[in-house]
């Protein structure tokens, strides 16, 4: 019987590559489709004696002897980057032992890249694992998971400096004097004292956005995402309903909701007689009309107002800069403030 004394931290997985369905709490997820994968340009070039290379320390992973499997999952931790795609495909194709050591090589170069700032290996490690925790094989699959589970924090950092190089808006959420505020980087109309943690409340991708539909697996890294809103421009969405409907799919807790252009910076739940504002976004168009947390909006440009989801539909139909006599409860007296919209970014 092989003695085996190498064990693997293996990593998680969370379908980072898909990208799902337009939808609102409640509504039916459609049908899975592809999911878009990274280029196949980023991979490094690989000269024949590398591959070989390569090859020969995956099938050492397998050997009868203990050292050599040793030997040979060291120096594939060495190599790094360019070992990347095959430990990935050989992942499950080999025995328990070698399956495991991949994953666990897989994992050494996500953490130790992370730690040293090689952010290109690190994306790319983490999605192999992500592609080893959807793969058929169960071991490998679980291990895979345990690994991008045990490593989170190092996806949701890696994905909030995605989103933004690529155009889309993270907003966070504290509580502030015991309600809950939107919290922007770089804000100075909030300090969120450092001792809180704040949470992500959504991600924004509107005429900005310039991943595209392969950009969403950035979106599919923030796992405990709640709420996604992509703003419709002049003339289409960022981003594909095909693609939207596979990061459903992939993140059934996450609520897409299409908005249009025009942007109001509020939060909120319906109540008996119309939209109970629970965040006002700083320096933004309710803020600066003066709308309020608790305030509850019943009419909007002339439209009765039941719940939060009327509120979407009449900001869909307005552009930016338009200008809009809002009706509020505030205090159980009427006020009416006039809003002027802003554009989602």
């Amino acid at each position: 019987m092989r003695h085996t004394s190498w064990q693997s931290t293996v990593i998680v997985c969370g379908l980072l590559s898909a990208v799902c369905v337009l939808s609102r709490p409640g509504s039916t997820a459609a049908a899975p489709v592809e999911a878009p994968r990274p280029p196949q340009n980023s991979e490094p070039a690989i000269s024949p004696e590398m591959q070989q290379r390569l090859k020969r320390l995956i099938d050492q992973l397998d050997s009868d002897d203990y050292d050599s499997r040793e030997q040979a999952t060291a120096e594939l931790t060495s190599i790094g980057r360019p070992a990347v795609k095959i430990l990935s495909e050989s992942a499950g194709k080999t025995s328990l032992e070698a399956s495991s050591r991949v994953v666990g090589i897989l994992a050494a170069i996500y953490r130790q890249s992370a730690r040293v700032g090689e952010f290109t290996t690190t994306d790319a490690a983490e999605f192999a694992l992500s592609a080893v925790a959807e793969a058929g094989n169960r071991s490998a699959a679980q291990r895979a998971r345990l690994v991008l589970e045990d490593n989170s924090e190092i996806a949701e950092q890696r994905a909030i400096v995605e989103i933004r190089r690529l155009g889309g808006v993270i907003e966070h959420q504290t509580v502030n004097r015991g309600r809950f505020i939107n919290v922007r980087p770089g804000n100075p109309a909030v300090r969120v004292p450092q001792q809180q943690s704040p949470q992500i409340s959504h991600v924004v991708i509107g005429d900005s956005w310039t991943g595209g539909d392969e950009g969403l697996r950035h979106v599919a890294r923030l796992r405990n995402l709640p709420a996604l809103y992509v703003s419709r421009g002049k003339n289409r969405a960022p981003v594909s309903n095909r693609a939207l409907a596979s990061l459903q799919t992939a993140m059934p807790q996450l609520n897409i909701q299409m908005r249009g252009r025009a942007y109001l910076g509020v939060s909120g739940n319906t109540v008996g007689n119309g939209c109970l504002i629970q965040t006002v976004n700083p320096g933004k168009a309710a803020h600066r009309a003066g709308l309020q947390p608790g305030d509850v909006i019943t009419s909007f440009d002339g439209e009765k107002i039941a719940g939060f989801e009327d509120l979407i539909e009449s900001i869909k139909s307005h552009s930016p800069g338009d200008a809009v006599e809002v009706i509020i409860e505030r205090n159980l007296q009427p006020v009416t403030l006039t809003v002027t919209l802003d554009v989602w970014q």
